[in-house]
């Protein structure tokens, strides 16, 4: 019975890891879609300042990063251009 339940302790522990890992990864691969979506968007009408202002701060840990790092600046310039 016990060995059970830390099977499935551990199991669920795995699970939250999993989650708290993928999380950043999708957050910093969401950049490349939401910037082509922004680009094209302001090619029809354009963005208020409110939502330029809300992607910015949204991604200012990225863009701070990319300042610090410059090979995380340089993988971020071509994932970006990708998009482009």
């Amino acid at each position: 019975m016990a060995d059970e339940e830390r099977g499935g302790v551990r199991r669920w522990v795995a699970r939250i890891g999993l989650v708290l890992a993928v999380l950043p990864l999708l957050y910093a691969l969401s950049i490349g879609p939401v910037a082509a979506w922004a680009e094209r968007r302001n090619n029809i009408g354009g963005l208020s300042s409110d939502q330029i202002d809300s992607l910015e701060a949204f991604y200012r840990p990225l863009f701070t990063l990319a300042e610090q790092c410059p090979p995380f600046g340089s993988s971020l310039d071509w994932y970006l251009r990708l998009w482009h």
